[in-house]
């Protein structure tokens, strides 16, 4: 049975209470001017003032996938905040 996951292109609540982030995948936006980098960074918290836990990056119109096959533990809640320019997939449990 698949795990649950939110796709995001703004900062957002992924999941209230504890839980773990299993997978993270961002895609940045394309701009010939090579000048998006894409970031997400992933709170234990309602908002992006709790405790950052996980941080990715990618480049103008690349991806990146990180996979955590024994889960990174929040115990609050699940925040990301995405900079412009970002898709962001975060499979949770």
């Amino acid at each position: 049975m698949p795990y649950p996951s939110i796709v995001l292109d703004s900062s957002g609540q992924v999941k209230s209470g504890p839980g773990e982030v299993l997978a993270v995948t961002i895609v940045a936006d394309y701009d010939d001017t090579d000048a998006i980098i894409a970031l997400v960074s992933i709170y234990d918290g309602t908002d992006n003032s709790g405790t950052k836990i996980l941080e990715l990056s990618a480049f103008n119109g690349n991806s990146s996938h990180a996979f955590y096959p024994g889960g990174i533990v929040f115990s609050i809640g699940c925040y990301a905040d995405i900079s412009t320019g970002a898709v962001v997939t975060v499979e949770y449990c």
